[in-house]
């Protein structure tokens, strides 16, 4: 039965076209498969959990009270259950991401050849959502003719929304597979995640696989940087690199895509000191536009405010929450004894998207980062007993 479960989650995590939205609100399938498997949560009664993590959890639980907003509470909360289920199936050996990593990239292979080699659209992210859902599809982009490639003429999906996010969960499980000695086959697998990038080849992947040969060469200097000044000084140079970019060449010099992806810098070093060190409040940056008046140069602006801030990695958080509140979130990071260099990494990572949020690849990259500390696996569990199981059934062990 566990196994059912595992491969449900990580079929539903690595394949999000497979979750129906409403109300514009994303409905991600993979967040009810840890409340429902009955493994998980005996395991979650009985084992034994280090003191300091769950002290971690309530304090970012806590912290993101004062924001008021549900939504938010919600993604703080389904972060925090998605991980630790992560690192249940690693510990009881029913994780299967590369497994479903691969079936994702088999299924932007068939886009790719029948859209180069027929000309005809198999497995397009628009027509399998709305195959399954109508018109509570999730909303998709470009695919195919409408994405314009980097390596190849077009980038293809397979069942992510649009191949950016796609390149992001390739990245994303391509980090944890490179610390992952115990896989079978794990060059083949490594190859597959290669052919699945080239295929989904974006922005992300241009300045994620740029900064990471240079950072992996320095990695063990990287991790004698203090995380604050490392987060410190990449905040400032990104916010002072686009704020001069913005003001000498213009709010249209950069195109949609890259303007969504850096504006929320160039605000950031405009708020005042009172924003600055408590927040706007979540997603509501477009009250200031009297203000700040580059925020109405937002694509989002006119059609969905509060997104305006949502593709510009780390200052949205500090944007909608304040400076108070991302020093907290340093502080826990220190007591989870997470490394410069992991951390840095995982920034690189969600450069496009909010940290904070419950998209497949940042879930992800943060059990890579927390994993990736030494003294995992797996982040915040002793090694318990095995979990106790009803008379005449049989429950798996720890790994």
């Amino acid at each position: 039965m566990s196994n059912i479960f595992g491969h449900g989650f990580y079929l539903f995590l690595s394949s999000p076209i497979l979750s129906p939205e409403i109300s514009g609100t994303s409905i991600y399938l993979f967040l009810f498969v840890p409340v429902v498997d009955p493994n998980f949560l005996r395991y979650v009664s009985g084992v034994r959990i280090d003191r300091k993590y769950v002290v971690a959890s309530l304090l970012l639980i806590a912290s993101s009270i004062p924001f008021g907003s549900v939504v938010f509470l919600l993604k703080i909360f389904s972060i925090v259950v998605t991980v630790s289920y992560i690192a249940y199936t690693v510990q009881v050996g029913t994780f299967r991401l590369y497994t479903y990593m691969s079936l994702n990239v088999a299924v932007a292979v068939v886009q790719c050849v029948g859209f180069l080699v027929f000309s005809r659209e198999f497995l397009y992210p628009a027509d399998i959502g709305g195959f399954l859902y109508g018109s509570y599809s999730l909303g998709v982009g470009e695919t195919g003719i409408g994405a314009l490639g980097y390596l190849l003429p077009y980038r293809f999906s397979g069942l992510s929304r649009e191949p950016g996010f796609f390149s992001s969960l390739l990245i994303a499980s391509f980090l944890l597979l490179l610390n992952d000695r115990s896989v079978k086959r794990r060059n083949v697998i490594l190859a597959v995640h290669a052919i699945g990038i080239v295929l989904g080849f974006s922005k992300i992947s241009i300045a994620f696989f740029s900064v990471f040969l240079l950072v992996f060469l320095f990695r063990n200097l990287v991790n004698r940087v203090p995380k604050p000044v490392a987060i410190g000084v990449a905040v400032a140079l990104l916010m002072v690199g686009t704020s001069y970019l913005y003001r000498t060449m213009g709010v249209d010099y950069l195109d949609p895509s890259l303007s969504h992806r850096t504006i929320g810098y160039a605000i950031l070093g405009e708020l005042s000191a009172p924003d600055l060190l408590f927040g706007v409040g979540f997603r509501n940056i477009a009250s200031r536009m009297g203000e700040i008046p580059l925020i109405a140069h937002s694509i989002w602006y006119e059609n969905a405010p509060g997104a305006i801030l949502a593709g510009s990695g780390l200052s949205s958080v500090i944007i909608d929450h304040g400076l108070l509140y991302f020093l907290m979130l340093m502080f826990l990071l220190h007591v989870l004894r997470v490394n410069t260099y992991e951390m840095l990494l995982f920034l690189l990572l969600t450069v496009n998207e909010n940290p904070l949020t419950s998209s497949s690849f940042v879930l992800i990259g943060i059990y890579y980062m927390l994993s990736s500390r030494p003294d995992a696996p797996p982040p915040g569990w002793s090694r318990p007993s095995p979990p106790r199981s009803p008379a005449g059934s049989s429950a798996p062990e720890p790994a």
